[in-house]
């Protein structure tokens, strides 16, 4: 994504996350839902995206068109998606299914690490139970059969796993959106996977903590995150001293190391 594209997202995500404690399915199926809309109806992609029309005018419309066929978190988000500017159609587009997907991960995290570990693992299942069946890979391909027959597919192919898989490997089978369905069920997996190392702190330390010292940092990095975190501890002597800690994108440095580097970085400047 462009940088402009990058912010309008991370925008939309960010305000999703805020609303993590009213997130439901029906968030994620309803996010799906307004996608599947705009799929259908490129006149509709170009009035939302219009930038003839200011922020307020495309807000406005997103909101008239879907009050009362969706959420209200749901409104509120495809508003301000409207109201914001992408580089490309792609990316608008890709915005509702990368919220559909988030939406789907806040569900499962609120069984903890255990929660969306699960939901890694069934959409890692899934890729592999169709990469190993011609049937089903030829099953998957027929994206022409009628839509009762893939949701008839999806429901069989759904039959155990846990709500929120279910939600995403239907999203995939009954909207491909031109894609391979395994495909599609991959890069649902790279979300997902991205979320789950939300749960891992990886830490770095130049010397083996102490079972007293791994217990102190562990509840620091809770009170610090907000969430109880995994610890991934190992042991790098080039760190000189310190620790460093890297929890997803975030990163906490304060190795011996990383202080020298930056001394000499002031030195040199």
């Amino acid at each position: 994504m462009a940088s402009v594209s990058s912010e309008s997202l991370a925008t939309a995500r960010a305000a999703l996350e805020g609303s993590r404690d009213s997130v439901s399915l029906k968030t994620a199926t309803d996010l799906f839902g307004v996608l599947g809309v705009l799929d259908e109806n490129p006149a509709l992609q170009r009035a939302l995206t219009d930038p003839a029309r200011s922020t307020e005018e495309r807000g406005a419309l997103a909101r008239r068109l879907f009050s009362g066929q969706v959420s209200d978190i749901v409104v509120d988000l495809a508003a301000q998606v409207a109201g914001s500017r992408f580089s490309s159609m792609g990316d608008f587009l890709d915005t509702f299914e990368t919220l559909g997907v988030d939406a789907t991960c806040l569900v499962a995290e609120r069984g903890g690490e255990t929660g969306i570990a699960r939901l890694e693992d069934e959409l890692f299942a899934f890729r592999n139970a169709v990469g190993d069946s011609h049937e089903l890979q030829r099953a998957l391909s027929m994206v022409s059969a009628p839509r009762e027959s893939r949701e008839r597919l999806a429901q069989g192919l759904t039959a155990h796993v846990s709500e929120p898989a279910r939600v995403l490997i239907t999203q995939a089978v009954l909207s491909p959106r031109g894609l391979k369905v395994v495909t599609l069920v991959e890069r649902f997996s790279q979300f997902v996977a991205a979320r789950h190392n939300l749960w891992i702190a990886h830490v770095e330390t130049s010397q083996e903590l102490t079972p007293e010292q791994g217990q102190r940092l562990a509840e620091a990095l809770t009170r610090y995150f907000g969430r109880e975190l995994k610890i991934n501890a190992t042991t790098l002597p080039s760190l000189i001293g310190g620790v460093r800690i890297t929890v997803g994108d975030e990163v906490i440095d304060s190795s011996a190391l990383a202080h020298i580097n930056r001394l000499k970085q002031r030195l040199a400047s």
